[in-house]
């Protein structure tokens, strides 16, 4: 939502703001649930039965497509591949991909739009901005059949909790859905998608009752929330169980951040469902999801994950490895080996669920810390801070020194950074999420230290025994 828009939404009261959130989710429903999608789903629920061997055939053929789209339309690939002898035919098995060379994430965000795919068939209908795990978004177009196949794959994982996208449910997920706290109704709805729309910026003890009171009026389905949002919110209805029962959910499902066991057993407790965790990105990693035998499976037909050693050779069964992606759910953005940044260990067990997709035992990605403030409480997942500068910095992590105390370092892109433009919007964008009272230091680095074993922490929050004692 551009500035103007963002203003308009503000100024408006609650009841419009649903009305106008709605408006905008029958625009992406349409997009996003037409007839590519259902046939999708269909080949889902259908390939999910597929004996191993089918699901290797099926990704070599996709990825002898993918790199022939690649090299015929796009400018990064044509230039490194074009005037190799590398064609389709030079797949003859999946191994055959290391005759590939493996593409760091500084590559991508310095050449992005040279990875664009100029296929007329692939025009984008939207663009996605990443995540960021060292702090910095890129901009990725989408195209109709990518965001379809997204949505169609999200679809199977609910149905394997027995429940389905559009039914009643509520989202407890990292949208500010209003621009100061309200103290009246700190939810919002979207009538197009039969939607609660709650925020992990609005997650104080007053708030949390209730988005609790309102789950419990709602009735929703599932459930879909960041681990550490659902946590705070299942810690508080443990502490309070007469809102338990009312709520009923069948299912909870966590994603973009770590699920840690502690979270799923409070969550467990509180809600009384499974809790279902899954893994994917905005740049179109092989979606991960889990079974209902408990079980993290690569779905096959998103794409190639690579389980590497740091020499780049296999990791066995049992070791932690870092995932290196091919996917086959962003041609729009040709990702071919690409280095994701986070890490898994893969199980060679087969899962009694039936599926024979590869069987991942944990992802150990994404451990950025959760911050909390006197003003919002706890809060996780700050990846939008950097959104409003996407190209500025080549990395930068938020850490909190002591409660409602930031210091936001970064190392600024030359060739797009300018401070008196983009700190001001760093800053608006920290206060909106953490809390209008904060204390913000900027620190420009040549380079951020990267934490334990390698791995860049773009999030850095305050131990917990120095968190306020109504949050710990």
């Amino acid at each position: 939502m551009n500035k103007k828009l963002k203003a308009i939404y503000y100024s408006l009261p609650p009841r419009l703001q649903d009305l106008a959130i709605s408006a905008h989710g029958y625009r992406l429903k349409s997009q996003r649930f037409g007839s590519v999608w259902r046939r999708k789903v269909d080949e889902l629920m259908s390939s999910q039965w597929w004996n191993a061997e089918s699901h290797r055939e099926y990704q070599l053929s996709k990825l002898r497509q993918l790199v022939k789209e690649a090299v015929d339309w796009t400018t990064y690939y044509r230039e490194t591949l074009g005037d190799s002898k590398i064609s389709p035919s030079s797949f003859q098995r999946i191994e055959d991909i290391r005759k590939l060379p493996i593409l760091d994430k500084s590559v991508l965000r310095s050449r992005t739009k040279d990875f664009y795919n100029l296929a007329p068939w692939r025009k984008p209908v939207e663009i996605e901005l990443t995540s960021g795990s060292t702090g910095t978004p890129l901009a990725i177009p989408v195209d109709q059949e990518s965001i379809s196949t997204a949505v169609a794959l999200l679809e199977r994982q609910y149905r394997w909790a027995g429940v389905s996208f559009m039914q009643r449910h509520a989202r407890l997920a990292g949208a500010i859905i209003s621009k100061n706290d309200d103290p009246i109704r700190p939810y919002r709805f979207n009538y197009a998608w039969n939607q609660l729309l709650c925020s992990s910026y609005h997650l104080t003890p007053p708030n949390i009752r209730k988005i609790a009171q309102a789950l419990g009026a709602f009735r929703p389905k599932y459930l879909h929330c960041y681990p550490s949002a659902g946590y705070s919110v299942a810690k508080w209805l443990n502490k309070n169980p007469r809102f338990k029962s009312k709520i009923g959910l069948q299912a909870v499902f966590t994603t973009a951040e770590t699920l840690y066991d502690f979270q799923r057993q409070e969550m467990e407790n509180a809600y009384g469902c499974t809790v279902w965790n899954h893994y994917g990105s905005a740049e179109g990693a092989p979606f991960i999801g889990q079974c209902d035998q408990g079980r993290l499976h690569v779905n096959d037909e998103s794409g190639i994950v690579e389980f590497l050693r740091p020499d780049g050779t296999p990791a066995s069964a049992g070791e932690e490895a870092e995932m290196v992606v091919t996917s086959f759910r962003s041609f729009g953005v040709p990702l071919i080996r690409y280095r994701i940044g986070d890490y898994a260990i893969w199980s060679d067990e087969e899962c009694p669920c039936g599926r024979e997709m590869t069987v991942v035992s944990e992802i150990r990605g994404r451990h950025d810390d959760v911050m909390v403030t006197s003003e919002r409480g706890v809060v996780g997942r700050l990846s939008q801070v950097s959104k409003v500068a996407p190209q500025a910095f080549i990395e930068s992590q938020i850490e909190e020194l002591q409660l409602d105390y930031f210091i936001f370092r970064y190392v600024p892109d030359p060739n797009y950074f300018l401070a008196e433009r983009d700190l001001p919007a760093i800053a608006g964008e920290m206060r909106e999420r953490l809390g209008s009272g904060i204390h913000i230091d900027f620190k420009k680095l040549d380079q951020i230290e990267c934490g334990a074993r390698g791995k860049f922490r773009s999030m850095i929050g305050l131990p917990r025994e120095l968190w306020p004692r109504d949050y710990q």
